[in-house]
């Protein structure tokens, strides 16, 4: 015979809510029959009993709340967008980089951690736009280091420059001997030298956050925009002259030919006074020193002072030695690139000797012309001097070198930074 099964009793609230919801699955720890549910569902529910009464009182109740937060949420969602939609219509985009107030970055921080109490990380650094490393760090910074050698500590970012890397870098920036070369050539400088191998942003970086200072007295002006290029050496040469004044008020004239592609220096002179004579005899010097002396694709960009409009000159270009064009009258591009080279011999160099005589003067421009041509690597170019360029001797061989070099260098700086130890700081 069949075992009788027992009937499963339920409570009238469990029937009554079922009933009112039209939801069969509002009770699945129950295990309620879907077709008992719907048999609920299918009979109703009676308003003349008390506990119904009192069930349809709280999901009213219910009902107005989740109403009037879905309102709410509308709202803020709706407020969110506008500020999204502003911000991005806007290009307004927030400059992290320029805080450097410990303040701002804390009050942010503690933003962020009420922020993350409700919503991931990712999301609420990608809608402020500040990066998880930049985060990271601003963090490892609040907690504090046992290191007071460096800024950051080598524990949290292994990638980052050792302490004596740091200490190289300092020396090459404030050193006197090298305060002629462009921080960009700098870098380039010292991977060729194998004495820090790093990218040009990591100098800059580290420049800002220690606040090095070049030993400079004036200030160097800002870029130029790029003007005319030739494709190979020899193609286009620029001259002109500049003035330098003695600290006694004597004028003295430098006088310089620079190769358009390579940035070569060919000739230059230190004159008390100019004229056409004296600039014929240095373009004779700078021809007799080129690969190809007569070329007929030789030209000559200069500007439209009387020394450039003498016989001269206008008897050099009639032998076909060059074809001569006066910058900004024949064509629209300025003579910017031997300007710029007359401005960094000034305001990188010159201005910061003591230079009282003429011989003096001389001396100092035939070596930082030399340094220019032959140790400063451009910041054109990747890494190559003007002569190099000029010559191209320059070889893929040059480049791969230096890029090895820079691999080995980081490798041994992330084994170094990792043997530091760091009472206070946790790897992020």
């Amino acid at each position: 015979m069949a075992k009788k099964s027992n009937y499963k009793k339920y409570d009238l609230w469990v029937k009554s809510a079922i009933s009112m919801t039209g939801s069969p699955d509002l009770f699945p720890e129950l295990k309620i029959p879907r077709t008992t549910a719907n048999y609920w569902i299918k009979q109703g529910y009676s308003s003349d009993d008390p506990i119904v009464e009192s069930l349809t009182g709280a999901i009213n109740d219910i009902r107005y709340e989740l109403t009037a937060c879905q309102a709410q949420l509308a709202e803020q969602e709706a407020l969110v967008k506008l500020l999204k939609t502003t911000v991005g219509a806007t290009g307004f985009k927030l400059r992290w980089k320029q805080i450097d107030s410990n303040k701002v970055k804390f009050q942010i921080l503690d933003s962020l951690a009420e922020a993350l109490v409700h919503a991931p990380r990712k999301m609420c650094l990608e809608l402020i736009g500040l990066s998880l490393s930049r985060y990271k760090r601003w963090r490892r910074e609040r907690r504090g280091c046992a290191i007071t050698e460096i800024r950051s500590c080598p524990k949290g970012n292994a990638n980052q420059l050792t302490f004596a890397e740091i200490q190289k870098m300092k020396q090459l920036v404030t050193s006197k001997d090298h305060s002629h070369f462009p921080i960009v050539s700098l870098h380039y400088f010292a991977k060729r030298e194998k004495i820090l191998f790093c990218s040009y942003s990591t100098w800059r970086k580290y420049i800002d956050l220690y606040k090095w200072k070049r030993p400079r007295k004036h200030k160097r002006k800002k870029e130029r925009k790029i003007g005319i290029r030739a494709k190979k050496p020899n193609e286009i040469w620029h001259l002109d002259i500049s003035y330098f004044i003695m600290p006694n008020k004597t004028k003295y004239y430098i006088q310089a030919i620079i190769d358009n592609y390579s940035r070569y220096v060919v000739a230059w002179q230190v004159l008390e006074s100019y004229d056409g004579s004296k600039t014929g005899e240095l373009l004779k010097k700078a021809l007799r020193k080129t690969i190809s002396p007569k070329s007929k694709h030789l030209k000559l960009m200069v500007d439209g002072g009387g020394e450039n409009r003498s016989k001269s000159v206008k008897d050099l270009e009639d032998d076909g030695l060059f074809e001569k064009i006066v910058a900004r009258f024949e064509i629209s591009f300025s003579n910017s690139i031997v300007e710029t080279l007359f401005r960094s011999l000034k305001h990188n160099y010159l201005f910061h000797k003591e230079i009282v005589t003429l011989h003096s003067l001389r001396r100092h421009v035939d070596f930082w012309f030399t340094e220019h041509n032959e140790r400063i690597p451009h910041s054109s170019f990747t890494g190559e001097t003007p002569l190099e360029r000029f010559n191209k001797s320059w070889s893929k061989k040059d480049a791969i070198r230096i890029f090895v070099g820079q691999k080995e260098a980081i490798k041994l700086r992330v084994k170094e930074n990792q043997k530091v130890s760091c009472e206070l700081c946790e790897i992020a």
